[in-house]
């Protein structure tokens, strides 16, 4: 009988998308034993499915706050002695990219407030021309941890350099009042905007809309979905090396790079993209290929595919 282990630990939305994995592999191997490895805390997410003969709980987010007591080392130590022969294979992260090819069939690919449209949204520099408002955007939980208080402080930084930005603030979250009250105190009634929770084709659209994806999280990401789809849509991501991310990202080449909890570069980096609107594009649509051809629902296939025929 085959024996197949899953290996899927976070976050919600991730362990979530891949129970149809499990539905698969038991339409392709009836008999075939299924172990899934999860994060403690979302175990009885996979306890739910019928195929899923064994859970197999970790703590890495609870290891990693006490790394070097003796209970984790123990804990790890158990771990490692598992099935110490299993052959491992990691399978990244993908999304459908169908919907963003809206974009590129638009001829509207160059990214950074150069779309046609960004005339409508102009503001005139001292220079006496019309300066595009860079459509900023975020898309996910509202906590402190994503560099949402940094993004903006950034904002409000760029206004006070004249750089005419505009921040829109999609999700909901924990710390979304003070968010609020920060953005408030800063006087930033029209440049950052909370537009509540999105879904489906909203949130394509504001995908499709936007020009930057303001994400200078310093939380311990894995490779978050949110910034697959910005790339796939030709938003440039402004973000941080943290997690997985650099996995996706070489500076300059498919997004900016900046450091964690430095608004004034996160400012930097926007305002580089405003002043460099062809460099902005050409990074617009190196990301757009690089989600195309790495991280897309076909490769996934591919790679699951693979790991059948070998077993």
């Amino acid at each position: 009988m085959r024996s197949i282990l899953l290996v899927k630990t976070s976050s919600l939305g991730d362990v979530v998308h891949n129970l149809p994995v499990a539905s698969d592999i038991r339409a392709r191997f009836p008999q075939a034993r299924i172990d899934w490895v999860v994060e403690e805390g979302f175990a009885d997410i996979p306890r739910l499915h019928p195929a899923v003969s064994r859970v197999i709980p970790v703590a890495v987010r609870r290891w990693r706050r006490a790394l070097l007591s003796a209970a984790t080392w123990g804990e790890l130590r158990a771990y490692r002695a598992f099935m110490p022969g299993l052959p491992a294979v990691v399978i990244a992260n993908a999304i459908d990219t169908g919907w963003a090819g809206a974009r590129a069939d638009s001829g509207d690919d160059d990214g950074a407030g150069t779309r046609a449209d960004a005339g409508a949204h102009g503001t005139v520099t001292g220079a006496g021309r019309a300066r595009d408002v860079l459509r900023l955007v975020y898309l996910g939980r509202l906590v402190a941890v994503k560099g949402l208080f940094e993004s903006i402080e950034a904002v409000a930084l760029l206004r006070d350099a004249g750089i005419p930005v505009r921040l829109e603030i999609a999700g909901n979250g924990p710390d979304e009042a003070d968010l609020r009250a920060r953005a408030a105190a800063l006087g930033l009634h029209d440049e950052v905007v909370f537009r509540g929770a999105v879904f489906g084709a909203d949130k394509e659209r504001l995908w499709l809309q936007a020009d930057v994806l303001v994400f200078p999280t310093y939380h311990r990401e894995g490779l978050p979905y949110a910034l697959l789809e910005a790339m796939a849509a030709g938003v440039v991501p402004v973000t941080c090396p943290v997690g997985a991310i650099p996995d996706v990202i070489e500076d300059r080449r498919d997004g900016l790079l900046v450091p964690p909890r430095d608004p004034a570069a996160v400012a930097a980096a926007i305002r580089w993209l405003a002043d460099h609107r062809q460099a902005a594009g050409a990074i617009a649509r190196a990301a757009r290929q690089r989600v195309g051809r790495d991280y897309c629902v076909e490769r996934l296939a591919a790679d699951f595919c693979g790991v059948y025929s070998r077993l």
